[in-house]
């Protein structure tokens, strides 16, 4: 039950800040300042942070709930992988980093 309250809250935060639900049909949310590309970008930063989160909350949370029971069990922490949650969480952020930074980089260009 935790694991799909954390995916559900990171999902429900991230939509809640990229779509406009004000209109009729939700919509994306805008910023005039921003070109179409850098404005995909930055959504494409946040989509990698959010895949990471939940990808290691999958990693973490599949180890330390009982498959049977579904009881926590903390004891298996010792059990996660934690090479494969620290190489995710890297890449999440490399690649957003790397995203931001193309969007700063337009932005100053021009």
């Amino acid at each position: 039950m935790i694991p799909e309250t954390i995916i559900l809250l990171l999902t429900t935060a991230y939509l809640g800040s990229a779509l406009d639900f004000r209109h009729k049909l939700p919509t994306r949310m805008r910023n005039e300042r921003l070109d179409t590309v850098s404005a995909y970008c930055l959504i494409a930063a946040g989509l990698s942070v959010l895949a990471a989160l939940i990808t290691d909350t999958i990693l973490v949370f599949s180890k330390l709930q009982d498959g049977d029971t579904g009881e926590f069990v903390i004891t298996s922490l010792a059990s996660v992988n934690w090479l494969a949650v620290g190489i995710v969480t890297g890449v999440g952020i490399i690649i957003a980093g790397v995203l931001v930074a193309t969007v700063i980089y337009r932005k100053k260009r021009g």
